[in-house]
Formats: structure tokens, sequence, C-alpha cells
């Protein structure tokens, strides 16, 4: 994945009852998790099943090992991580799960919610900002 482009990042997370049970570590994930979901539909190749699989807009195909590498944390707060965000009591949980073989396919809920609809607009090509 390139490392271009970025994520929008709601103020009001910190509100979030999820956010504020989290640690640091845990918050991490959740960030990682943000800037590794494609923000848009793409061919993923799963290497354990040697065949390439869509990957949606605000999804990701990934194992634990990973993402945990990716975050830079232990497997189990991954774990934890990701049953705590399954399990969100709001409106509608964070993202949800579904096992391939050898990763998963994780969905992040409402993405393009917080991310915004524009998913014809490249991030990478966006002017950068000016300094006024």
């Amino acid at each position: 994945m390139a490392n271009r482009g970025y994520i929008k990042l709601w103020r009001k997370l910190r509100d979030w009852p999820v956010w504020k049970a989290m640690s640091w570590d845990q918050r991490g994930v959740v960030l990682t998790l943000m800037w590794d979901a494609r923000w848009r539909d793409e061919q993923g190749f799963n290497t354990q099943t040697r065949q390439f699989e869509t990957v949606g807009r605000g999804q990701l195909l990934i194992s634990q090992r990973e993402l945990s590498a990716n975050a830079g944390v232990g497997r189990r707060v991954v774990r934890t991580t990701l049953a705590m965000l399954e399990a969100d009591p709001g409106d509608t949980a964070f993202l949800t799960q579904e096992p391939t073989q050898g990763k998963t396919l994780i969905t992040i809920e409402n993405y393009s919610k917080y991310q915004g609809d524009d998913i014809d607009a490249d991030p990478a090509t966006e002017p950068e900002p000016t300094q006024q």
C-alpha cells in the first residue's frame, strides 16, 4: 500500500465511549485500521489462497499478525481491540470481521460517512496545504 494521502479524524472521536475505554495501544490499532483501509475498491492478493480478492472501500484483507506489526503492538492487543470494536453497544459496531482462508476481511462500518463520499478523487493528488 502506498504511503500517500490522508484520513479524516473527527474530534468527536474523543467522546466515543469505546475510545475512552481503550488504552493508547488499542487506540493505535484503531488508527492503523483507518490508515490501512482501502479508500476505493481494489483487488487484493491473498497470499494464503494465492488468489485475488475484491477488497472494497473501507475494508482490509489482513491477518492479525500483519495488523499487529503495522500498529506496533502485540497480537493480544489486536484481538481485544477487534473484539471491542465489533461489540460496540452503540448504533452499530465500528467493524465487522469475516474470516477467509489465512486472513480476515475487516469492514469498517460507515467508512464513507466519516471519510467522505468522494471516492473518485485520489487523496494523493490533493494540493498541499498552504501556510496562510
